[in-house]
């Protein structure tokens, strides 16, 4: 029997043991403190470590330690001589035979050694060795054949001895919970075929039988004992793990999926469940039938019918006279309590529980039918009964209560409520607060907000202005206690009680003490009003709390003030700190009037610039830069210097607050709406006056909006009425809070307001109906589509990010996606769960994104295309924020997670080491620099880092929103940065576009459009589903993004877009013309509205508004309605109905009729897109190219200059030509037809294929397929096992050389016909190409089954080819009479 003391196997702390050594066994090194998988093992070791210094281990855990030391065995063989451990350990299992084999490394080895290596083993990793894990395979496999020699007596009398010591050295391993699996499979049944030979196997394969093998023969026996105990099979609601067990079992039998030895097991095992549902079925039957004998008074025994007891008709007929008692009993009284009471019983009342019960179960048994024939009068007598009474009441219950009515029960509930107050009121003498009676004073606080709205009844009203009277002389009598108290406490301060009668001295005062006190303090009071005078005359300013030598004068300062406003100071101490307070007012006064001369406001305003990033002269072409620098042009109240934009929209604002309570303000992100925020506030404050409310939808955000109107005070002229009417709140302190706070706003503003039609918005807006509401986001729009109208009247746009972009306010950039085919893509497509808010979720996105080949892909991103940038990276979750930071310093790359659990020390430090990391070179990186913040939700709302020169996004989304803020962090103009580099890894270009393109905010604003990207349910991955295609995720880190936009391309767009102007003509009329000057439209037009991103509105010369009166100046296509204008890949369209699309070339050959659809541009236009008879290639979107003539793979296109291109299927880009060697070209192709037996036209001849390998010819093999070559004519060689026409009709073409076009994974044989890698015995018929040349609707036989086909095909020219799954047209009787009839017509050319 094994001592539990000397292995206590069940332990935690062996447990950890275990988890150390197998640590050492897989890394080959110990745990570090930096890697989180890490963490938990290392401070295991060093705090036993601790332990073991101070004596607090057994002499067992001691030994077990100090394997795991330096010099310790277990240390020794994974680490320090781990390449020549796992040799030797890899030696085991090579041979039976150990005795003179040589080791790697030198030397031999016997049987006695081969033990003692196990024995050593055992001892290192106490336990056994295991078959599943791949370095002890071999040295486990070696063991159990030895044991089986061992006791079939095998080995020779030393071996035998020799092996006998190992088995006794090891036994105290054999009960380890971690021990050999092979030993497991002897508990089991070993008689069941197949598992002998896997366990017994000779022949030194790799086969061998691990622990899922084993637990699958468990799982098998424990289903069968699961039938032999119950008698029944196991059901959903049971056993689950069973019945999913033989679920999956069931699916892999049906598609073949399983094993031999498994399957005659389980076959075995579905016979013994068919014999117990039999007899589970036969257990019902007569089960049933006993019952039905009871009903009938008899028993059926299967033999004979035996009447037991006769019926007992009189008492059925007792107890059903019985229950028509009761139920006329409670009839009666139903009928009595409405006469009594005038109303119906209801639920909310303990006593009208039974009848209100009673009625809703016979109104239930009437509605379906099911009430006894002679209670239904009765019963509809009684409801009629009812419905007379419940007009009066309504009338009743609607009288003067208005919308705050509440039902009998709350109406009882609230006086209860009323009554416990005032009894609260009474008892304690005191009113409850917050932090006491919680529920009482949230109750009050709701009353007296409802009596504030006049939502409240009449009788409520009553009652509640009652306890309010009583809640005053409670508080009056509370001020009046504390007064007493007051007084008794400044009694005691000068040594008398007052007991409220006579005044008796308890001791005696020291009056010298006193003196010598005040006389001390006023001394100091006095060198300190002293040195803040002499520090004014000497320094011309007053102390700052900027300043650490001023700190002490400035807290003097202030605190006298303080006491002065609060009438607290010392009499004869007011004169003269009046006269102290007055110099410093005047000294403030000149400074500030020097400020206003131009001394201090050009330093002032170039430091602003700086805050505010305003470097704006960066030019949109990088390497010519403008000489045109934007600056702040003063607003009309002096104060704020805004710029041009956000001075038109401040005058908007203004204008239509005249009209209108609310508003909502759209900017982009980075436009400066916190500038827009504190001139609102200045305005307001100076012409209107009253308190200002800045509400935040983060805690995070307050401060930061605190510290942003601190430093634009000195663009502000009176900063002393801005802070002191201006309060930021957030939206989650103020809904509890808002009745408490004493100063009501005049206006209320909201900072990223898209977060406003939450219900705390409401409650807090709704409570001041007076006020002025403002809300400012970027982004107005929502994934539910929630109007925002319930709350703003009017939505004020400002520019798009394009023209802001454009004009040089906003960053140029590069977006970068991955593919669509990409392994990120795929999973994201996957991602089926959702969140509350209707994004993806977390929890969902962690667990498939947060994976090691995923954290590759986004760490090879940024090396290969943001190295050494600084740059942000948006995450999951915390956890996955972490891991990506990890893995980042892992490659070289210094980052920092950040997110709002971070303590705001250490996130301010890691934002001001990442701003001062350079980039440019001028300083080599130091040890603290930060190159990368991964953030959760941090930088997307509300944060400002501008100097971001690269934004990855490593999280997806649903939300517009979300997509939009995360972007727009790297939009911001900073000094130095040309242009921001987006890495799209999670593929949201496909949901929302890129962040320059044009949106319909008015529509979502009102609650037309979700601000949402939906995932295209008829995707390729949906349309398709090859079986013989499966793309493995792969970890390969180097990961190919594709450019959709580069700066240069989005320049000259936006040049092309915003370049155009309106000028007027000679007869007064108007006109366009583009950047160059050259005409657009002639001045033909008597009025013209310019919309951004190119768009125009043209009038007749009369005002009036023609049919087509909208066009696109680009494209030069004519609208009736407003377009808009959207982008897929590289390519510009213009679209009105999101079917027909326009691409936006200048071209003479673009009209209302070249267009191309949705599902073209869904297929993908990496290649290119056809449509109509045109081409355009992504490296040239603003030119078309027009289709000529196409020969096998080779098209011809021409360009408006007479310019002939050529073109390969599936390669890009276009190569030159003309039009002579194009003809050559086709000449040399009919001369070969000719030469093979077609004719000129290059319709085919058909031949059986029987025949033509008859007639001779040798075999060819191109690419994957073979093909007989006869005199320069191709046929292709079928499997006739598995050919896929009739076998006695069959027939294939007959092709030249250049008809065969071979690819990787397909093969083109003529136009009509292909033939793919993954299943070659298809011959598929093309009976309809698409114009995007990706498609193709394809009709083949299958055989054996005889049947006919109509599938699509997908090829994009990079991956595999797909078939689809499901028909695409009805392959119904006639068409499969069309198809028979073609073949018989072709069989008759033949003969």
């Amino acid at each position: 029997m094994i001592d539990p003391l000397k292995k206590p196997t069940g332990s935690r702390w062996r447990k950890s043991w275990r988890r150390y050594a197998e640590f050492l066994r897989e890394n080959g090194r110990r745990p570090e403190l930096g890697h989180y998988k890490d963490k938990s093992l290392y401070t295991w070791y060093n705090s036993n470590l601790s332990k073991s210094d101070n004596g607090q281990l057994d002499q067992d855990q001691e030994l077990s330690l100090s394997k795991l030391t330096d010099n310790g065995d277990t240390y020794q063989f994974y680490v320090t001589n781990r390449e020549e451990s796992l040799s030797k350990l890899a030696f085991f299992g090579k041979d039976t035979n150990l005795i003179g084999k040589e080791i790697d490394g030198g030397g031999c080895i016997n049987f006695a050694e081969a033990c003692k290596m196990y024995v050593d083993f055992c001892n290192r990793m106490e336990r056994h060795p295991r078959l599943d894990i791949k370095e002890e395979m071999n040295i486990a496999k070696w063991y159990q054949k030895t044991k089986d020699d061992f006791f079939n007596s095998r080995l020779t009398d030393q071996e035998m001895h020799t092996f006998d010591q190992l088995l006794q050295s090891t036994k105290q391993y054999e009960n380890d919970n971690v021990t050999n699996h092979v030993s497991e499979l002897h508990e089991i049944n070993l008689n069941d075929e197949g598992k002998n030979e896997a366990l017994n196997a000779n022949d030194g394969t790799e086969s061998h039988m691990g622990a899922w093998e084993i637990n699958w023969y468990k799982m098998r026996d424990r289903y069968s004992k699961y039938l032999d105990d119950n008698k029944k099979v196991p059901r959903q609601n049971g056993d689950r793990q069973l019945y999913d067990w033989i679920y999956r079992q069931k699916k892999l039998l049906a598609r073949g999926d399983i094993e031999d030895d498994r399957k005659a097991a389980l076959e075995k095992l579905l016979a013994k469940i068919e014999d117990v549902r039999k007899n589970q079925v036969d257990e019902a039957n007569k089960k049933k039938e006993r019952k039905q004998s009871k009903k009938e008074g008899i028993i059926l025994d299967g033999k004979h019918t035996i009447v037991t007891k006769s019926a007992k008709p009189r008492k059925v007929k007792r107890k059903a006279v019985k229950q028509d008692d009761l139920w006329n009993h409670r009839w009666q009284a139903y009928m009595g309590y409405m006469k009594k009471n005038q109303f119906c019983p209801s639920r909310y009342y303990t006593e009208d529980m039974v009848l209100f019960s009673w009625f809703k179960h016979n109104k239930m048994l009437l509605s379906k039918g099911k009430m006894r024939e002679y209670r239904i009068a009765k019963f509809k007598q009684l409801l009629d009964e009812v419905k007379e009474l419940q007009p009066q009441n309504n009338d009743i219950r609607n009288a003067d209560k208005g919308k705050g009515y509440y039902t009998r029960a709350r109406q009882r509930n609230w006086f209860e409520m009323c009554e416990r107050y005032s009894k609260y009121l009474d008892d304690n003498k005191k009113v409850p607060k917050q932090n006491g009676d919680r529920q009482l004073y949230s109750w009050m606080f709701r009353q007296k907000r409802h009596l504030a709205e006049g939502d409240i009844e009449d009788d409520r009203k009553t009652a509640l202005e009652k306890l309010l009277a009583k809640i005053e002389v409670v508080r009056k009598y509370q001020v009046d206690e504390a007064n007493k108290k007051k007084e008794r406490k400044q009694s005691r301060k000068e040594e008398i009680s007052l007991d409220g009668k006579h005044a008796v001295a308890t001791k005696t005062t020291n009056p010298k003490k006193n003196e010598r006190k005040a006389v001390k303090q006023d001394d100091l009071w006095n060198q300190k009003w002293q040195a803040y005078k002499d520090f004014m005359e000497k320094s011309k300013r007053c102390p700052s709390k900027h300043h650490a030598e001023d700190i002490v004068l400035f807290d003097w300062f202030k605190h006298n003030k303080k006491l002065l406003r609060r009438g607290k100071m010392r009499e004869d101490r007011i004169a003269k700190f009046k006269q102290l307070f007055s110099e410093a007012e005047d000294l403030q006064r000149k400074n500030n009037n020097k400020y206003d001369n131009g001394e201090r406001f050009a330093k002032a305003t170039e430091e602003m610039k700086a805050i505010d990033n305003n470097n704006k002269n960066v030019s949109i072409e990088e390497d010519q830069p403008s000489t045109k620098v934007h600056t702040r042009r003063n607003s009309r109240n002096g104060g704020i210097h805004l710029y041009d934009y956000q001075e038109e929209m401040l005058s908007r604002v203004e204008k239509e607050f005249q009209q209108h309570r609310s508003l909502m303000v759209q900017m982009p992100t980075g436009t400066g709406k916190t500038y827009l925020l504190v001139a609102v506030v200045s305005d307001f404050i100076r012409n209107i006056g009253g308190h200002v409310w800045i509400v935040t939808h983060r805690r995070e955000l307050v401060q930061q909006v605190k510290a942003t109107i601190r430093k634009f005070k000195a663009l502000v002229d009176d900063a002393t009425d801005i802070e002191k009417h201006a309060t930021v709140y957030s939206i989650q302190w103020l809904t509890r809070h808002y009745g408490e706070v004493e100063e009501k706003p005049g206006m209320i503003i909201i900072d990223e307001a898209h977060h406003a039609v939450a219900k705390t918005y409401s409650s807090v807006i709704n409570a001041f109906p007076q006020s002025k509401i403002l809300g400012l986001t970027a982004t107005p729009c929502r994934l539910n589509a929630q109007p925002f109208t319930d709350l703003f009247e009017e939505l004020l746009q400002s520019w798009t990010i394009g023209e802001f972009i454009a004009k040089k306010y906003l960053s140029l950039y590069d977006y970068m996606s991955v593919k669509p085919s990409s392994a990120d893509i795929r999973i994201i497509n996957g991602l089926n769960r959702r969140g509350v808010d209707g994004d993806f979720s977390v929890r969902e996105m962690a667990e498939k994104l947060d994976i090691r080949p995923s954290l590759q892909r986004l760490c090879d991103t940024v090396l290969r295309y943001a190295k050494n940038k600084k740059g942000i990276v948006y995450a999951i979750n915390i956890q996955h924020a972490e891991h990506i930071a990890e893995f980042y310093r892992e490659n070289g790359i210094k980052a920092e997670a950040v997110s709002n659990k971070t303590p705001a020390r250490k996130r301010n430090d890691i934002l001001k080491r990442f701003k001062e990391t350079p980039t440019d070179g001028s300083r080599p990186l130091r040890d603290d620099d930060i190159q990368v913040i991964v953030n959760v939700q941090l930088f997307d709302e509300g944060w400002d880092v501008p100097d971001a020169e690269f934004i990855q996004l490593a999280r997806p989304t649903l939300s517009l929103s979300k997509y939009l803020q995360m972007v727009g962090r790297g939009l911001r103009v900073y000094g130095g940065k040309k242009f921001c580099i987006i890495l799209d890894n999670v593929g949201s270009y496909r949901l929302f576009g890129l962040p320059s393109d044009e949106r319909d905010w008015e529509r979502m604003f009102e609650g037309k459009l979700a601000g949402k990207g939906l995932v295209d349910e008829n995707s390729l991955s949906d349309q398709f589903d090859n079986p013989d295609y499966v793309e493995e995720v792969s970890d390969d880190s180097d990961t190919d993004m594709m450019m959709l936009l580069d700066h240069s391309g989005l320049s000259g767009d936006l040049k092309e877009n915003f370049g155009y102007k309106i000028v007027k003509g000679s007869k007064g009329l108007y006109g366009i013309v583009d950047k160059d000057g050259n005409e657009v439209i002639p001045c033909e037009h008597g009025k013209i509205t310019l919309r951004p991103n190119a768009i125009a509105q043209l009038f007749d010369k009369d005002g009036s508004e023609t049919d087509d009166s909208w066009i696109d100046l680009i494209s030069g296509v004519r609208f009736r309605f407003e377009p808009s204008v959207t982008r897929k890949d590289s390519l510009e369209l213009t679209t009105r109905d999101n079917f027909k699309f326009y691409p936006r070339v200048k071209s003479k050959w673009m009209n209302s009729e070249a267009y191309t659809l949705r599902e073209i541009l869904d297929c993908g236009i990496d290649d290119g897109l056809r449509f109509r008879n045109f081409y355009i290639q992504p490296s040239e979107p603003r030119k078309l190219y027009k289709y000529v003539e196409r020969i096998d793979n080779k098209t011809l296109y021409v360009d408006e200059d007479e310019n002939y291109f050529v073109r390969t299927d599936y390669e890009q880009p276009l190569k030159k030509t003309t039009l002579e060697e194009w003809k050559e070209d086709k000449q040399s192709r009919k001369d070969e037809l000719s030469t093979t037996g077609l004719d000129d036209g290059g319709e085919w001849y058909w031949n059986w294929a029987s025949d033509y390998r008859k007639n001779g010819g040798k075999t060819v093999k191109i690419g994957f397929l073979e093909f007989t070559e006869k005199e320069g004519g191709y046929q292709y060689n079928y499997d006739t096992s598995q050919i896929s026409f009739r076998r006695d009709e069959f027939i294939v073409p007959h092709l030249i050389r250049r008809q065969i076009r071979m690819r990787e994974d397909i093969c083109f044989l003529g136009d009509n016909y292909i033939v793919t890698k993954s299943r070659p015995h298809v011959l598929f018929h093309i009976y309809q190409r698409y114009i995007d040349g990706r498609r193709f609707d394809v009709e083949f036989y299958a055989y054996p089954s005889m049947r006919y086909y109509c599938r699509r095909l997908y090829y994009d020219g990079n991956n595999p080819p797909i078939v689809g799954n499901s028909e695409i047209r009805d392959a119904s009787d006639v068409d499969r009479e069309r198809s028979d009839k073609r073949w018989k017509k072709l069989r008759e050319e033949m003969q």
